[in-house]
C-alpha cells in the first residue's frame, strides 16, 4: 500500500475517532493492523484501492473490540425503592471474521501465498 493512500486512510480514522473518544494516537497502529488482516484473510501481497474502504472498516471495527470507544449504556432495569439501576452489557466482540467474510470474498485470491 501506498504512503499516500495509507496516510489518507489514517488521516479519516483519526479524524471519525476523533469525534467518538479522546485518544487518537493509536489510529496508525490499528490501520496496520488491518492490512495485515486483510492481507492474510485474502491471500495477498497488495492491497488493491478499491479495498480501501474494507480496511478503514476493518480498523474501526479493531478500535470497537479493543473498548477504545465507549458505547451509551442502555438500561436493563430500574427500581425505585431504595434505587437500584442496572445496565446492559454493551461489551460484546464483534467477530471479524464473520462479519467481514461476505466483503473479503470480493478481494480473495486462490492458491498457496506466492510472490507475483
Amino acid at each position: 500500500m501506498k504512503k499516500e493512500r495509507k496516510q489518507k486512510l489514517e488521516e479519516k480514522l483519526v479524524k471519525k475517532l476523533s469525534k467518538l473518544c479522546d485518544d487518537t494516537s493509536l489510529a496508525s497502529d490499528y490501520l496496520d493492523k488491518a492490512i495485515i488482516f486483510f492481507k492474510n484473510s485474502c491471500n495477498r501481497f497488495d492491497v488493491p484501492e478499491n479495498a480501501d474502504f474494507l480496511i478503514f472498516d476493518i480498523a474501526f471495527s479493531f478500535i470497537q473490540n479493543d473498548g477504545l470507544i465507549k458505547k451509551d449504556e442502555e438500561m436493563k432495569e430500574i427500581s425505585r425503592g431504595d434505587t437500584k439501576i442496572v445496565y446492559k452489557d454493551n461489551s460484546k466482540k464483534i467477530s471479524l471474521d464473520s462479519s467481514f467474510e461476505k466483503r473479503l470474498i470480493r478481494f480473495r485470491k486462490l492458491g498457496l501465498l506466492r510472490k507475483e
